[in-house]
This record gives C-alpha cells, structure tokens and sequence, in this order.
C-alpha cells in the first residue's frame, strides 16, 4: 500500500524537478530600457497617427488616449497596451496606428546590439465643429497633426507648448 502511494508522489518529484531544471537553463528575457516620451519621439522613424473614429465623433468624444508601447530590438513595436482613451472606438483606433510605428533600433553603452524599448505616447482627440483631429506633441513639446495646423483646437489637460 505505502508504494503505491510513494510511486505518484515520486513521479511527481520527478516532473517538477525536470521542469526546474528546464526552466533553470532558459536563458533570463533581454533587458528592456525605458524611455521617456521625448526619447521615443527622438528615435521614432514613422508614426502615422490614428483615424479619428466617425462614431466617436458623432457623439462628440475628445480627450487623451495614452498607451504603453513595448518595442522590439529591431524598432517594431511589438505590443500596445492602451492605458486611456475617450471611447473603445478612439482606443482600437489608437491600437491600431501606433502597432504600425517603427523607431530607430536603441544601442545602450556597453551592449552588443541593440535593446527592447518601453514608452509611454499620449495623442489627444479633439472634436470640434463636426471636425475631428488627432494631435500629438513632438519632441520640441509642439502640438502636431499630421499634415495640417493645431490652431483653434483646444485640448484640455495637453502641456503648454514650449
């Protein structure tokens, strides 16, 4: 009776120490750097901005969408976690433009190659007479829309410009 019972306890030794020991030998995840939103802005090599969303529009929804971006060692970003935005729809919206942005590859001093990068981006929507407008602001703290001026968009909570 006692061997009965020794033997499942005995394999499951087994199997949580060959997992262990698996596990053991993987190699530890690259290191990631952080960056700050100006240091993405400064590396970023394409950033086409969201479509504003024609519901979100209609039913006059306008704020900041801010979102977590984790970005490959080859400037692809990899992941968009959306931390904030005036609808689902400005959200998906978001999602959806910035997994398109590349950056410069970011090498660190006294690494071989280079490094994953984590960042936050705020874009701000802005919907005003029946128009919507997705901005952002640069590294130079500049409110900018892709092809076209800021002026007469009011957006509440965005940092002065510099």
């Amino acid at each position: 009776m006692s061997r009965r019972v020794f033997q499942p306890w005995l394999r499951m030794a087994l199997v949580c120490w060959v997992c262990c020991s698996v596990g053991c030998s993987q190699t530890p995840p690259e290191d990631v750097a952080r960056s700050s939103e100006a240091g993405l802005w400064e590396t970023v090599q394409k950033w086409p901005l969201p479509k504003y969303p024609e519901e979100s529009l209609r039913k006059g929804a306008s704020g900041v969408a801010v979102a977590e971006l984790q970005i490959g060692s080859d400037g692809h970003v990899r992941k968009v976690t959306i931390l904030e935005a005036p609808d689902g729809r400005t959200a998906a919206s978001t999602q959806q433009a910035l997994r398109t942005w590349t950056f410069a590859p970011l090498r660190l001093q006294g690494v071989d190659g280079a490094v994953p990068v984590t960042g936050k981006i705020t874009l701000y929507f802005c919907a005003e007479r029946g128009t919507g407008r997705v901005l952002t602001v640069d590294q130079r703290g500049q409110l900018r829309e892709a092809g076209d001026s800021t002026a007469g968009c009011d957006i509440r909570g965005a940092p002065p410009s510099r």
